[in-house]
């Protein structure tokens, strides 16, 4: 990854950090409804910050791809099919690695892959060594040929 980069993914993880930014737990969510947004997670605005450093096309933020269940992807290019899931947690046994939280995220990629949705699952890791982008990067690339 670029020291450019770096920079600005540090730059707004401390804005993040600062502004006391982080996402609500479900149980949170529920007491508040749950049509009320979460604040993103620093490695989405790492990951947002490298797509737009790299000059990549724009997606769209929380997008609901499903016709009748209220899923939704962290970042999506609708007209490609593309989409990129961050997984957060995945060292600290976060809700994406647990039991029923894992089976819930298959239920919903299985539903994205009927639909012809092609989802990238990247981890923190992924995202900070710049891994996540370069397979959006191959994935739009082919699309754009294609």
């Amino acid at each position: 990854m670029s020291t450019l980069i770096g920079t600005k993914i540090r730059g707004a993880t401390r804005t993040l950090r600062s502004r006391k930014a982080a996402p609500l737990e479900p149980s949170q969510r529920k007491m508040v409804g749950a049509k009320t947004p979460t604040a993103p997670s620093a490695l989405e605005e790492a990951f947002a910050l490298q797509v737009r450093a790299a000059k990549l096309p724009a997606p769209v933020r929380e997008h609901r791809f499903h016709p009748t269940r209220r899923w939704r992807f962290d970042f999506a290019w609708p007209v490609s099919r593309i989409a990129v899931e961050i997984e957060g947690g995945t060292w600290s046994g976060g809700r994406h690695t647990r039991g029923s939280g894992f089976e819930a995220d298959c239920i919903k990629y299985n539903a994205a892959a009927v639909l012809d949705w092609r989802v990238l699952r990247v981890t923190g890791s992924m995202v900070k060594d710049g891994s996540a982008l370069a397979a959006v990067r191959q994935l739009l690339s082919e699309t754009l040929r294609g």
